[in-house]
């Protein structure tokens, strides 16, 4: 009886022992898959070299939802990032837990393009051509101010106009853009069409008063005139540094008949101001 006793004990503590020694061999192997399932993904990054038409534009990136993500997330190591470099270059970083998928946006002041949707995780970099940004953004409105100044070698008190575009000054400016004394008052002048990107072609609209202060603002082809809050140039203005208007955003063209043309009347003191 002790003999059957002794010998099922010694199975049973011989399983015990199997079965530890299994679970120690599982437990070494899922280890370093366990382990890495606990670390999170390094950043991703997205990359480029032949952006060379697009010096100065951003690159920004959206998830698969139009929402915007950082160029750079906090646990990235990334200097100038979301910019193109004078020689055509750009680097961007995903946080792989912020998206599995996303697309690549680049904004310029002429035009915007972005992508398709790209992958995140897909090894330590991924190169994009500028010919996979394929797809033209139609930007619904844009900002814009008006920029003035007493031109510093003309004839005394000739204004020059232009505009600035998210602030950056439009170059070339237009050839007819400046208001020389001698024109008459209370009539509403025109600058040439300005290109300011995007499908969008404005000219600047200016009257003088009869007390010598002159009104500005634009007039978007297609569309209304838009007058901003700040829009005087003051006739006891002296020094040649260029003024500027606040920032307004301007629409693009549509097929509104009813178009505002505030630049169309004989008297130009009475315009209302937006």
């Amino acid at each position: 009886m002790r003999s059957i006793m002794f010998d099922g004990t010694a199975r049973r503590w011989s399983l015990g022992v199997a079965l530890v020694a299994g679970l120690a061999t599982l437990l070494i192997t899922l280890a370093p898959s366990l382990d890495a399932q606990s670390q999170p993904l390094p950043p991703q990054y997205f990359w480029g070299t032949d952006a060379t038409n697009y010096v100065g534009a951003e690159v920004k990136v959206f998830d698969q939802n139009g929402n915007e993500l950082p160029a750079c997330p906090v646990s990235a190591q990334c200097e100038q990032e979301g910019i193109v470099y004078s020689d055509g270059g750009w680097h961007v970083a995903v946080d792989p837990r912020e998206a599995t998928k996303v697309r690549l946006r680049i904004v310029s002041s002429s035009e915007s393009r972005e992508t398709n949707l790209l992958d995140v995780v897909g090894g330590d970099g991924q190169g994009v051509s500028i010919r996979q940004f394929v797809n033209v953004v139609q930007v619904d409105t844009l900002p814009i101010r008006i920029i003035v100044r007493l031109h510093p070698t003309l004839e005394s008190r000739t204004l020059e106009f232009n505009i600035r575009v998210n602030d950056v000054d439009v170059n070339p400016p237009p050839p007819e853009r400046y208001l020389t004394p001698n024109l008459r008052t209370d009539r509403w002048l025109r600058s040439s069409v300005i290109d300011a990107g995007n499908g969008y072609e404005v000219r600047v609209i200016a009257c003088k008063q009869s007390d010598d202060d002159v009104l500005f603002g634009v007039r978007v082809e297609g569309h209304d005139d838009i007058i901003p809050r700040l829009h005087r140039m003051g006739s006891t203005v002296t020094d040649n540094g260029w003024k500027n208007s606040n920032e307004f955003e301007i629409q693009l063209p549509g097929t509104n008949t009813n178009v505002v043309r505030l630049g169309e009347d004989d008297d130009c003191t009475g315009s209302p101001i937006r």
